[in-house]
């Protein structure tokens, strides 16, 4: 889908300062934009500390196949401003048409853990062409990340000790547009095992998965009419029946007595209405009952994470649950949290020099330059603290830390700092996928092996979320993952933000 988008799919303002840049003789010019979330995902019922990070396949889609058609050109050229004169000059859309890419980007990889504050990716080059794709990468990022994140919690929702419940995505008619593949894929790199939907099973490998529709059996003169048409003119192991239509224990006895004339073994049921649990246990004991005790039982009535925890916690007899507007559309309606693009390097003729972002809500203040991530593994292979550090302010050493390290932090109620001792190990979870306008890694270049992308990810999260402590992760009672600031860098912002504040209050106002 992604790669059937133009050039167009941009702000208004990032082809206006682009020519500016043109028109100024000043496209030499350029910059290092970090993409990161400022804030955790925050719904009315929790707050996830962590992100698992998806949608960079999904961009890299639409960047490969960047076009401005020949009749968007002749678009453009007509497009005004408000007093009517055209905003464009023809040579500069014609400049513009053909890029000649020279950006580099890095991210840390999808499936891999992400945190707020932090960067998820950078992208640099000639500053002109980073705002260019400023709008499609933060709407995959953004998008895909909150999807992917919400699926790990119900991944983790579903998961006891005794058991772990399969989910499957529904949502393809609950999200705006074609999205549905992207949620899906999304769902699918987070632990989910299959989806209803077929289009995103195709590109992806996903496992396709689903049952029957009310239409169906309301399109039949009984109920019974309906079980028995779709068992014998069906697979057997599609035999799952959906007994709520005219009430669920009633839809139940008819599926089995239908099973029992036919002499087709039942293969499940999927509660769509009521209490859950009461009807799983009620509806285990008919098909044990009834010699089904290998039949499957699934509840899709709009489950919630909550849902999906309690459910699991009080062993209700669930074996899989259907899942659509939760994730689909919900989760990024409720969030409250998404990707942002800011500047924090450029070059001019005279060299580099760091910049940050300041603003009246100190939450939107950056971090200045080209900082990396440090993060800190524990001795039991787990997350320890993420750590935002300048190489050129601090030496840490290739795997383990030189020397003792004093991280900052802002979450409240903690430790404002903490000490690392030398020999800690860490890594940096940033990975470099283009430089100078060439893809690094082959299978990005064409992106053909859209399956074998996705199950690389998806083995990843499997990873990544397995490293991360269980107090991070809890559905209830979450502890925010500490995400610090070296030392010397939390004194050059300290420093940034004392001078910035003193220039603005000799501002007077009202």
């Amino acid at each position: 889908m992604f790669d059937k988008i133009s050039g167009l799919f941009v702000d208004l303002y990032a082809f206006t300062m682009a020519q500016t840049a043109w028109r100024a003789g000043d496209l030499e010019r350029r910059s290092k934009s970090e993409i990161f979330f400022r804030q955790p995902i925050s719904t009315a019922t929790t707050i996830v500390p962590y992100f698992v990070v998806s949608g960079i396949a999904s961009f890299f889609k639409w960047f490969n196949n960047w076009h401005i058609s020949k009749d968007q050109q002749e678009w453009l050229a007509s497009v005004t401003a408000a007093t009517g004169e055209k905003i464009f000059e023809k040579e500069f859309i014609e400049f513009l048409s053909n890029p000649k890419w020279d950006l580099s980007f890095e991210f840390i990889p999808e499936g891999e853990l992400a945190f707020p504050g932090e960067p998820v990716g950078y992208v640099s080059g000639p500053h002109w062409q980073t705002q260019l794709i400023e709008a499609a990468v933060l709407n995959s990022i953004t998008a895909e990340t909150i999807w992917a994140t919400i699926a790990s919690q119900y991944y983790i929702a579903a998961k006891t000790d005794a058991k772990r419940a399969k989910l499957y995505d529904f949502g393809a008619r609950r999200v705006a547009e074609f999205g549905g593949l992207r949620v899906a894929r999304s769902a699918y790199l987070a632990g989910w095992d299959g989806s209803s939907t077929l289009e995103p099973c195709y590109i992806y490998g996903i496992p396709a998965a689903g049952t029957v529709a009310h239409s169906f059996i309301m399109s039949q003169r009984s109920q019974k009419e309906a079980f028995k048409l779709w068992a014998e003119n069906n697979l057997e192991a599609l035999n799952v029946c959906l007994p709520d239509t005219y009430g669920t224990e009633r839809g139940v006895l008819d599926f089995l007595e239908v099973c029992k004339e036919i002499s087709i073994p039942a293969k499940g049921v999927r509660i769509d209405a009521g209490d859950p649990d009461y009807f799983s246990r009620l509806i285990r004991q008919m098909l044990d009952k009834a010699g089904y005790k290998n039949a499957t039982i699934m509840y899709s009535d709009a489950p919630s994470i909550s849902d999906v925890y309690n459910l699991m916690r009080n062993e209700a007899l669930i074996d899989s649950f259907g899942i659509g507007t939760h994730l689909a559309r919900q989760s990024i309606d409720e969030t409250k949290t998404s990707a942002v693009m800011k500047t924090c390097e450029a070059t001019d003729k005279h060299g580099a020099f760091n910049v940050m972002k300041f603003s009246d809500d100190s939450i939107k203040y950056g971090v200045p330059g080209y900082h990396k991530i440090a993060r800190i593994v524990g001795a039991n292979g787990n997350y320890a603290g993420d750590i935002l550090y300048r190489e050129d302010l601090v030496t840490l050493g290739n795997s383990t830390l030189d020397t003792e390290i004093f991280s900052y932090t802002s979450i409240p109620g903690r430790n404002p700092f903490k000490i690392f001792s030398p020999d800690t190990q860490y890594y940096n979870p940033m990975v470099v996928f283009m430089k100078n306008g060439k893809h690094v890694f082959k299978k990005f270049e064409g992106l053909t092996d859209d399956k074998g992308i996705l199950q690389d990810s998806r083995n990843r999260f499997f990873t990544s979320i397995e490293r991360l402590d269980i107090a991070h992760k809890n559905i209830i009672n979450q502890r925010l993952y500490i995400v610090g600031i070296e030392e010397s860098l939390h004194k050059e912002i300290e420093s940034a933000v004392h001078n910035n504040i003193m220039a603005n209050n000799r501002l007077g106002g009202i």
